[in-house]
């Protein structure tokens, strides 16, 4: 419980913090450059914050990204932004063979936001299922 309270204190912290920085100017980012859409382990008394939502890219049939990492037991908003022109990726979890989460494909160009239920703590692959070298790993804390 205690732990609980602490992530939802760091949590609103973290919100308020970003509420007053909204410009991209302001971000340490160029102009029409993306805020990195992982969060980064925030520690806290020994303990880390993953994130509950993300953005990965598939651009020249490869992911942006390579590792994810989520807060396990929420909810998760994963936006796949897809930048190759006519052609069809997903985004689907995998836990060895079996599959946890298998998202909708979609051609690109264009974003598709998937809603994946809660996951348990652990490590799991990630993958285009069209195209199963482009892969990573998820890490669920």
């Amino acid at each position: 419980m205690r732990r609980l309270v602490s992530v939802f204190a760091l949590m609103s912290a973290v919100a308020l913090i970003g509420s007053a920085c909204t410009s991209a100017k302001d971000s340490g980012f160029p102009s029409g450059t993306a805020t990195p859409s992982v969060a980064t382990p925030v520690p806290s008394s020994g303990t880390s914050v993953a994130a509950s939502e993300a953005t990965i890219v598939a651009k020249n049939m490869q992911f942006d990204l390579k590792e994810l990492a989520f807060a396990a037991d929420v909810p998760i908003a994963l936006t796949l932004d897809n930048q190759d022109a006519g052609i069809p990726h997903n985004f689907s979890i995998y836990e060895g063979t079996t599959v946890i989460y298998k998202g909708e494909f979609f051609t690109g160009v264009g974003k598709r936001t998937y809603q994946i239920p809660p996951l348990k703590a652990g490590t799991y692959r990630f993958q285009c299922d069209a195209h199963p070298t482009m892969e990573g790993t998820v890490v669920v804390e």
